[in-house]
């Protein structure tokens, strides 16, 4: 559409500038030397000269890839731990909540559920269409109070992971040795200030 609006375009300035020269005003300089107005072929406003409109071009959504990872999902933590008969609507309420803050995705919502109890485990992981829409509900729902027993407390899955990887033995880091460095302030030192200068407008 774009196009065939600056096609348009085009040719009505070259239609009007075809007019001015038969008005029987004889032009003469730059850009009127050697423009003969036989020459002149105007684009068909109906032909888009093989580039396509917007409304023409069909998108392969089966190409579009959402980013994934660990750094797009929070975990929220210390939620309340209920029966399957409260689990859709513990669900809506997260989803609403988090729906505020970004963009979460259709099948990004899990809530695990313990089979013995049949109940909740209190926890819940949502996965957001950008790490740093991800990194925004972090900050922001951390300590929300959800009601007067649960309040959230999320972190990002991917922090979970490095500290579920982190090793129980302690390394003790390497000590290095000490090298003397100048002193940058030793020209304050010299009592006579002979470093030390001032100027004066």
């Amino acid at each position: 559409r774009r196009a065939r609006a600056r096609l348009a375009s085009i040719a009505t300035r070259a239609q009007s500038t075809s007019a001015a020269m038969m008005d029987g005003v004889e032009r003469s300089g730059w850009p009127w030397d050697g423009f003969n107005i036989d020459e002149v072929q105007l684009p068909d406003e109906n032909d888009d000269y093989g580039i396509p409109s917007d409304d023409e071009v069909e998108e392969d959504v089966s190409q579009i890839q959402r980013d994934t990872g660990f750094s797009c999902v929070v975990v929220v933590d210390n939620l309340p731990q209920v029966g399957m008969e409260k689990y859709e609507k513990l669900s809506k309420v997260l989803r609403k909540i988090f729906s505020q803050i970004g963009d979460v995705h259709d099948d990004g919502f899990y809530m695990p559920v313990d089979e013995a109890s049949k109940k909740t485990k209190g926890f819940a992981f949502i996965e957001f269409a950008t790490p740093d829409q991800a990194k925004i509900a972090r900050q922001q729902a951390e300590g929300y109070k959800l009601d007067k027993n649960h309040t959230f407390k999320t972190n990002l899955l991917k922090e979970v992971e490095d500290l579920s990887s982190t090793t129980e033995s302690y390394k003790e880091p390497e000590l290095k040795d000490f090298v003397r460095k100048d002193n940058l302030y030793e020209y304050m030192l010299d009592p006579r200030g002979r470093d030390q200068f001032a100027v004066r407008y």
